[in-house]
């Protein structure tokens, strides 16, 4: 049984020239032998004025939708064709099944009856691209009536997503585009066939989600496969790798965290979760990855993205070379960029261990109070420090050693964690994206 009923493309509320039309090179064989069994018991001024009735057209445009050897027909034509057809010969509820899966088979574009409306391919099955899809959109996509938009703060996953669209629907769509006064990029476009896919198909509403969105019923009941398709599409969008090796994900929805941690767990794939919400959010975290467990999440990203390149960092540690510390500081910020929620960053430590060659944990909390003119950084030792110095340590910019400063006062001696620079810049790793080949240059 076909999953993707094209006839529920048609909307009751589509004006005439808003109709979406299929094309077939064998469609019109279907239509026409359906027409030949009618004539004999119709003529064809009285079969005009059924369709006249059933769809609200003119007479003429009736015997238009009949012309001979035509390639495309109205969806709701086609529809209303059988209607007339099982109720004529009282063909039963089966055969009309048969009819529509064959005439749905022959049908192989679509598009809207407008002048300059494009062709989409007639997608007529579930297939992983399409659940990746839905799951992106699920998690950064927003619909507004045929308007379609999605957006990300990593330009490769958006650019994925527009890959995934056009691969399936046989479509050219526009660039991806810098979203204004944002850090992220986006891409638009409105092509109605693909936005009723979304809604149709798919269940996605017109606007608003955040709260209500959930997994597809179609794909939920689909297989294992179109399910973790599914959550590759929402992960890549909505999941969260920073400077720690750990995952975080964290929605509105109740629903499709749920969905996605369900997923997950079918896979094996060790998590944590609130029962709670938290801060108006609904999450699961892993612990710290592991390469093996990071392994096994590198299958729930999509090739290429950036979240992709950080769990294969986890696994096989950064492997690119730079001669220039320039260029060094410039990938460390487009990887690990400052965020609202960070009082300092990757930079600024490694700003400072450059400048000091050598400083305990002390001190670089001090000198980065200094640096950012902060009153208080978390207490005596800042956490998100520690991630940092773990970056730097794992890129050989540092390497970490345990000193003795002098005696405690009751018992054995003061030990402390002190940074030193690693001045052989021939032998630092720093993290490599392909995207990032035109801006700084790597050395092979």
């Amino acid at each position: 049984m076909r999953e993707l009923n094209l006839f529920r493309l048609h909307d009751s509320n589509d004006p005439i020239g808003g109709w979406i039309l299929a094309y077939g090179k064998n469609l019109h064989i279907i239509v026409e032998s359906i027409l030949n069994q009618l004539y004999t018991k119709y003529k064809r001024h009285e079969l005009d004025e059924l369709f006249v009735s059933r769809l609200g057209v003119s007479n003429i445009t009736s015997q238009r939708f009949r012309r001979k050897g035509r390639k495309s027909y109205p969806l709701v034509f086609l529809d209303e064709l059988m209607g007339v057809w099982k109720d004529t010969f009282n063909k039963s509820n089966n055969e009309v099944f048969a009819k529509k899966e064959e005439t749905i088979e022959n049908i192989e574009f679509l598009r809207v009856n407008r002048p300059n409306s494009i062709s989409i391919k007639a997608v007529k099955r579930l297939n992983e691209t399409l659940c990746k899809i839905a799951g992106a959109h699920a998690a950064d996509g927003t619909l507004y009536g045929s308007l379609i938009r999605i957006t990300d703060e990593d330009k490769q996953a958006v650019e994925a997503f527009k890959i995934w669209v056009e691969e399936v629907f046989k479509v050219k769509l526009t660039d991806v585009v810098p979203v204004k006064n944002s850090s992220e990029w986006g891409l638009y476009f409105q092509i109605k066939i693909i936005s009723r896919y979304l809604r149709k198909f798919f269940d996605f509403p017109s606007g608003t989600k955040t709260y209500s969105v959930t997994e597809p019923r179609i794909i939920r009941n689909s297989n294992v496969e179109f399910r973790k398709a599914f959550a590759v599409g929402i992960l890549t969008f909505e999941a969260g790798i920073g400077i720690k090796p750990q995952i975080e994900f964290c929605v509105s929805s109740k629903k499709l965290r749920d969905s996605v941690c369900e997923i997950l767990n079918k896979h094996n794939i060790k998590i944590k979760f609130m029962k709670r919400k938290s801060s108006g959010y609904w999450r699961f975290w892993t612990g710290i990855l592991t390469k093996n467990e990071a392994t096994k999440w590198l299958e729930f990203f999509e090739p290429q993205t950036e979240k992709w390149y950080k769990l294969r960092d986890i696994i096989y540690g950064y492997r690119g070379k730079i001669a220039s510390i320039i260029d060094v500081f410039y990938v460390f910020n487009k990887i690990y960029p400052l965020r609202s929620s960070s009082k300092v960053s990757l930079s600024d430590v490694f700003q400072i261990t450059l400048e000091q060659k050598e400083v305990y944990r002390y001190q670089l909390v001090n000198l980065l109070k200094e640096v950012n003119s902060l009153n208080s950084f978390g207490g005596k030792w800042a956490h998100s420090v520690s991630h940092y110095l773990n970056i730097l340590k794992s890129a050989n910019i540092i390497s970490v050693e345990n000193r003795k400063f002098g005696s405690k006062k009751s018992f054995g001696s003061i030990v402390r964690q002190v940074y030193r620079f690693n001045s052989d810049l021939s032998t630092w790793k720093v993290p490599f994206r392909p995207s990032l080949e035109n801006e700084v240059k790597y050395l092979k």
